[in-house]
């Protein structure tokens, strides 16, 4: 936490984080406890970077997931709901699941900028990088996301799943849905 503070452009911070990097390696020669932190704080600092580095990328992977398990408490609450008023309702697994995860993946299309850039200046406090998450840096991001999913799901054969209900088939048709939605220029629509 403390390093995620400092200010890396300041050459006293670099000094002084060089410096303390230097004191833990000439230490972790002789302890081994020192080597379990050093080690530590190494995985720390790389995740940390990593993080900053991707910091866009990392916005839009988290405001999915917290707006994917929203979403998920609303459509239970709502089914339950309609099962209460008509008790004999049945539906297509496939269909329904289809219509809900694409529904999703257009919803958070739409709110996902907005999300983002709450997300950056609300909870990681950065406001000056806020207007920097525009709609084609969401867009960019979600159909990386949809395509590695996509690799993974076809890649490790799970498409390919034999028997009566196949939910990765299903999950791999919502994302190329989702892509191609993405690559219409709704702008070119106005009249």
């Amino acid at each position: 936490m403390i390093l995620s503070h400092l200010n890396y452009k300041n050459k006293i911070n670099q000094f002084i984080l060089f410096l303390l990097m230097g004191i833990l390696i000439g230490v972790s020669v002789y302890n081994s406890l020192t080597r379990i932190l050093l080690i530590t704080l190494i995985v720390d600092a790389i995740i940390f970077f990593i993080v900053v580095i991707l910091f866009k990328v990392y916005s839009t992977i988290t405001t999915m997931i917290v707006t994917s398990f929203i979403y998920l408490l609303l459509i239970l609450g709502s089914s339950a709901l309609l099962f209460l008023i008509v008790p004999n309702f049945t539906i297509n697994l496939n269909s329904i699941l289809y219509t809900l995860i694409t529904l999703f993946l257009i919803l958070y299309r739409l709110v996902g900028v907005w999300v983002n850039q709450f997300f950056i200046s609300v909870v990681m406090n950065q406001k000056k990088i806020k207007h920097e998450y525009t709609s084609e840096v969401l867009v960019s991001h979600i159909n990386l996301i949809y395509i590695v999913i996509f690799i993974l799901i076809n890649s490790t054969g799970l498409i390919y799943k034999q028997g009566d209900y196949n939910f990765y088939n299903v999950l791999n048709n919502c994302f190329i849905t989702a892509i191609a939605i993405n690559q219409v220029n709704w702008r070119s629509f106005k009249f």
